[in-house]
Formats: C-alpha cells, sequence, structure tokens
C-alpha cells in the first residue's frame, strides 16, 4: 500500500468513511503513517458509527473495532489520538446522506490545519475545492492519493465476470457469482466463480462502483442505491435492508434494428401501419428492444416526426434527434402537457406499470400521438386482464391497435387485436389474431372483469 508524505505537523483528521473501512490501522502498522502522528477523530464520527451500529449495521461495528485499534496504538506510544468535540445536532447524524457530516468534518480538518483523510471521492473533490489538504483512498488501486490527483479508473473489476453471452451478474457477500447468460435463445442462471465473494471484496466492488466518476446514481436511500455506469444498470442492497451486502449488475440490452428482428411480411405491414402497440413479454423478454427499433423504424430516428422517449430510468440516446424524458422526475399531468405542448408525433412509452400510467397511455392516444409501449406481464390473460380492467372498453378499442406477446427469445409469438362485440345488449372485447380467429373474449359479470381464453 502506498504510504502517505509525512506533514511537518503529522495531523491527520479522519472521515467516517476510512475509519468504516479500517484503512488506518493498516497504515499504521506498515509504518506508513509516522510514529507519534496526531490522529483527530471528530466526534462526530463517533455518533454516526454508533448510530450505524444501534441500527445492526456492519460498518458502525467496523467502525468501532477500528477505533479500538486507534486506542491500542496510542497507549503503545505509537500515535496520539485526539477526539474533538464539533457542533452538530441529532438531525446531522440522521441525516447523514445529505452531506451535513461531511461539511462538519471538512470544517474541522480546516480549523485543526490537518490532513482530511477519506474514502469518500465526493468528499475528496468538496474538501480539495474548499483548500483542505485531502488524502483520498482509491479502492480500486489500493492507495491513498494526494489532494485527489488520481487518474480516473477505465475499468470495473465486476467487467471480468461479463463476456458477450452475460445479461447479468449477481454477487452476495459469502456467497458464489451467479450470471444469467443468454444463449442459442435459452437464458440459464449459472454459477460463474468457484469461490464464495468475501466481505471485503464486494465491498470494494461496492466502493469502487459508488465513487465512479461516470456512476449516475437514479434512486439512493442509506441502504438501496439503483444506478447507472454506461451501457451497466447497477442496484446495491446494504444491511439493514438485505441481509448480506448485494450488487445486481444488469448489461443494457443489445440494440438491434427491425429489420434484424426478421419479421413476416404480414406482421411488418400492421405494425407498421398501427397508431398504438402494446408491448408484453416477462422480464428479460426483449420488449424493450424490440419497442425501441418498432419505435425508431416508425419515427425514423426523428428525422421525419417529432419523436421522444419516456422511461422511467432513460438509456442511452440512440438517435441525436429524439429526446428523453425521465418519467419519475415529474408528475403525470405536467408529463401530458409538456407532451401535448411540444407537437409530439411519435412516442416511445416504456413501461406501462400502473393504472396512472394507462389513463396517460390513453390520453396521449386520444390526441392522436402514435404511441408504443411496454407491459411487464407475460402471461397473456393477465396483460389483457390489467390493461381492459383500467380503461372503459369503448375507450380501449379507440386507444390500443394491438398487443404484440414476446417469446423468452425476444421473436414475436402472437399479435392480438381487439375488437368491440355487442351481443344480446351487451358490451364485450373480443381478440383476435391476425387471422381473424377469435382467441380471447372481455366482458364484465357483475362488476367484475372477465377474461376468457376461446379454444
Amino acid at each position: 500500500m502506498k504510504s502517505i508524505k509525512q506533514d511537518e505537523k503529522n495531523k491527520y483528521l479522519l472521515d467516517t468513511s476510512v475509519i468504516i473501512n479500517q484503512k488506518i490501522s493498516e497504515l499504521i502498522k506498515a509504518n506508513s503513517i509516522p510514529d507519534h502522528s496526531i490522529i483527530i477523530v471528530p466526534t462526530i464520527a463517533l455518533r454516526e458509527l454508533e448510530h450505524q451500529a444501534n441500527r445492526k449495521e456492519r460498518r458502525g461495528y467496523a467502525g468501532l473495532e477500528e477505533l479500538q485499534t486507534l486506542q491500542d496504538f496510542a497507549k503503545s506510544g505509537k500515535i496520539e489520538l485526539i477526539y474533538e468535540d464539533v457542533l452538530y445536532t441529532v438531525g446531522d447524524v440522521t441525516s447523514a446522506k445529505l452531506g451535513s457530516l461531511d461539511d462538519i468534518i471538512v470544517k474541522a480538518a480546516i480549523r485543526n490545519n490537518a490532513i482530511l483523510i477519506t474514502a469518500d471521492r465526493v468528499q475528496s473533490k468538496v474538501a480539495a475545492a474548499q483548500g483542505c489538504k485531502t488524502y483520498f483512498y482509491d479502492f480500486s488501486s489500493n492507495k491513498f492519493v494526494s489532494d485527489f490527483q488520481t487518474k480516473e479508473p477505465t475499468t470495473l473489476s465486476f467487467e471480468e465476470f461479463f463476456n458477450k453471452d452475460t445479461l447479468s451478474i449477481h454477487l452476495i457477500q459469502d456467497s458464489f457469482v451467479f450470471a444469467k447468460i443468454r444463449k442459442n435463445k435459452k437464458v440459464n442462471y449459472i454459477k460463474i466463480s468457484k469461490n464464495f465473494l468475501s466481505y471485503d471484496e464486494i465491498k470494494r466492488i461496492h466502493h469502487e462502483i459508488k465513487n465512479h466518476p461516470l456512476f449516475v446514481s437514479e434512486s439512493a436511500d442509506q441502504n438501496y442505491i439503483l444506478g447507472k455506469i454506461n451501457e451497466y444498470r447497477i442496484i446495491m442492497t446494504t444491511p439493514p435492508l438485505s441481509v448480506r451486502l448485494e450488487i445486481i449488475v444488469i448489461k443494457q440490452r443489445t440494440i438491434k434494428t427491425f429489420a434484424e428482428y426478421k419479421i413476416s411480411k404480414q406482421h411488418t405491414d400492421f405494425l407498421i401501419n398501427a397508431k398504438s402497440v402494446i408491448i408484453a413479454s416477462e422480464i428479460g423478454g426483449g420488449k424493450t428492444s424490440f419497442a425501441r427499433a418498432l419505435f425508431f423504424k416508425l419515427s425514423k430516428c426523428g428525422t421525419e416526426k417529432v419523436a421522444k422517449i419516456l422511461e422511467s430510468q432513460p438509456e442511452q440516446i440512440m438517435c441525436e434527434n429524439i429526446n428523453q424524458y425521465n418519467k419519475s422526475t415529474i408528475t403525470t399531468e405536467d408529463l401530458k402537457q409538456l407532451i401535448l405542448s411540444s407537437r409530439t408525433d411519435e412516442l416511445l412509452f416504456d413501461e406501462i406499470k400502473t393504472q396512472e400510467d394507462v389513463k396517460l397511455f390513453a390520453d396521449l392516444r386520444l390526441a392522436n400521438i402514435t404511441t408504443i409501449s411496454t407491459l411487464n406481464i407475460a402471461d397473456k390473460v393477465c396483460a389483457l386482464h390489467f390493461i381492459f380492467s383500467n380503461l372503459p372498453f369503448i375507450v380501449a378499442i379507440s386507444v390500443i391497435n394491438a398487443f404484440v406477446f414476446l417469446n423468452k427469445d425476444g421473436s414475436i409469438d402472437e399479435i392480438l387485436v381487439p375488437k368491440i362485440n355487442i351481443k344480446n345488449s351487451n358490451l364485450s372485447v373480443k381478440i383476435v389474431d391476425l387471422n381473424g380467429n377469435a382467441r380471447f373474449e372481455c366482458f364484465k359479470q357483475q362488476n367484475e372483469l372477465v377474461v376468457n381464453a376461446i379454444k
């Protein structure tokens, strides 16, 4: 491990992140921190560790163990350990993720003319910007870097688990590494490591991801992070939400053109003339890839029509003429007004999840916007029930041209078209295939929606 250079006063103030990761004791044992150095621990860091330990979080216990080790070094005369009182509130401790603790710790380092030692990349940047001398511990290189003069990482350690057929990897502390592999049109969940992944190994990967300069957090909680780096979508959970550390990395789906699907002429002629299509499949069944391929085919990548993409988790931009909207950052009503006001002609709506989403889809279609959407339901009866239970029959028939159901390999299983049906003064919806054969019937019975398969 790279040594920390000796400062003339040998004063170092510790951030909670580097205490939790137990790196200071390693430096002292290796004589990388000079003997008789002054190690300053802000009491607010101690309170934060206590708060975490009371919540049964492993990092809290790890941090307290590290402080006990530092106390032993101090008793032997190797270092001088000082706990410095700083002003803080209970809210500062319980809302640490908002940055209040970081600010207090940086100010304490400046006040003491001490070097701040941290394993938090963002805090290192913020401290350096305020003129505070810092040493940042970089997990990827296992080194401390002065004043954040570090080479940006070009690779990610979890990438070693990926090959050309890997859809996702699943890392759990003290478990084997597993992956979902697609080969010969089949997806299998298999073990890909020979040994268990230790706490230290998965913690290093967790820290590497969280502090990567290209990491974009889309949703974050104290024990849960959802985000992405380039083509990787990442989910990370920590105790107490999960019993053990867990990291799931999903490689962004392969982008295919509509022509690459090799769809029959009958299906192609129907789809390119459709004004609204709902594409349904199981998780990972390729519905978004197919929806994008169809959308780009219809919109011609925004070169002839005003086209927009609406997603909860926007992915990479595929056409420079098409903008993407993050559905999670705006209310449904404001979003509807935005799309209507922008004179949108074509819309990719990925995906319909709630009753509110169904209503938004219907409203946009009633405004005559060509809309391609997705539905994360594999079973045809359940998919039809979800849509028709949330829309009046007459409206549903007006706004939905077709349902496209996909096979597990992403190919088309069946295209179904809803038709209105009146029998004995009762209104129902008959679902037919492209040859006119009746496949399902939807009707109300005592105010309950019933979906029957027709054999």
